[in-house]
């Protein structure tokens, strides 16, 4: 299985603003210009907030662009993949503000000649998203200096709270245990070709918050005589589902004994979409009965989840 490296999924909301000076016009203004020319970045209100490694094709993303104040010719929309600054790649040119700018995961490649194709997006990869423009005078602007990677805004024009100077999508999300809590509709595929579909309430195990899940109610879905329950563990480096060989009710069935998984079966965890499977076989090991059945189970959220936010110190990360 792919292996899928931990992250922390951040997109950053900052400062942005540019300016003008008395600089020799067509000559790239250095780092710490002043005054002048401001122009915003925004995520839109309708964009993927990352980009979902698991379905590259229902991402959509885009971005709003504006000025405050000051003259400018053309805005070039820019971005640096993993905050290599002096690597830039244009997605667009701008002549008419405000815009929005829609693109997909294609646009990224297609503008970015370190990458030949979708297979080369990375889980973990960051994808910064930046405003070059030219001023009226035809002077050059940067967001970064592409010599020296360094943001070309001094600290009190990026503390201007009006203002934001960059958006950044990462590829994946991270696991977020809440994210996972709530109600699920669960496919349960037999492999006889039986197909059952049920709900279930998957919480986080008390024993394991960090990344542990407990799905309640399945196999015998709907029947308080048999509350099964299935302990899982999520891998914080391959979003695997993990799980042992176990009882999920300990009762009496049938007078045949306590009800068990055996043969379990990984899956994976969608930390984008919150999605998650699993397989085995329902036993009863106390006595070396089966259902002569192995099952997959498929768990997808019977709601949508809110996003989790979390805070840094200099970003907004969001899932």
């Amino acid at each position: 299985m792919k292996e899928i490296i931990k992250i922390i999924l951040g997109f950053a909301i900052a400062v942005f603003l540019f300016s003008s000076c008395n600089e020799e016009a067509n000559l790239p203004v250095p780092d710490g210009t002043v005054k002048g020319t401001m122009i915003t970045l925004h995520l839109n209100e309708n964009s993927d907030g990352n980009i979902n490694v698991f379905d590259f094709g229902d991402v959509q993303l885009a971005l709003d662009i504006a000025v405050i104040e000051g003259d400018y010719s053309n805005v070039e929309l820019m971005f640096s993949l993993n905050n290599d600054f002096t690597k830039q790649y244009k997605l667009a040119d701008v002549t008419t503000l405000p815009s929005t700018i829609n693109f997909d995961v294609l646009d990224i490649v297609a503008a970015c000649d370190i990458i030949a194709d979708t297979t080369e997006i990375v889980p973990g990869d960051i994808y910064t998203f930046y405003i070059n423009f030219i001023g009226a005078d035809g002077t050059q602007y940067y967001g970064y200096h592409p010599e020296t990677g360094k943001i070309t805004q001094s600290p009190d024009q990026r503390s201007i709270p009006e203002q934001n100077f960059d958006v950044g999508f990462l590829a994946a999300c991270p696991f977020i245990p809440s994210n996972f809590e709530g109600l699920y509709n669960v496919v349960e595929t037999a492999s006889d070709g039986t197909v059952v579909n049920y709900q279930s309430y998957v919480y986080i195990n008390p024993e394991n918050p960090e990344n542990g899940l407990i799905c309640t109610d399945i196999w015998w879905p709907g029947d308080a005589t048999y509350p099964c329950e299935v302990t899982l563990t999520i891998d914080l480096a391959t979003y695997e589902v993990l799980g042992e060989d176990q009882i999920i009710w300990g009762g009496d069935a049938y007078g045949l004994g306590r009800i068990g998984i055996s043969d379990f079966e990984s899956g994976i965890a969608n930390t984008c979409d919150f999605s998650f499977s699993f397989g085995g076989t329902p036993d009863l090991p106390d006595t070396g009965y089966w259902w002569g059945v192995t099952v997959l189970w498929e768990f997808t959220p019977a709601t949508k989840n809110e996003k989790t936010v979390v805070k840094t110190k200099s970003n907004e990360l969001c899932n």
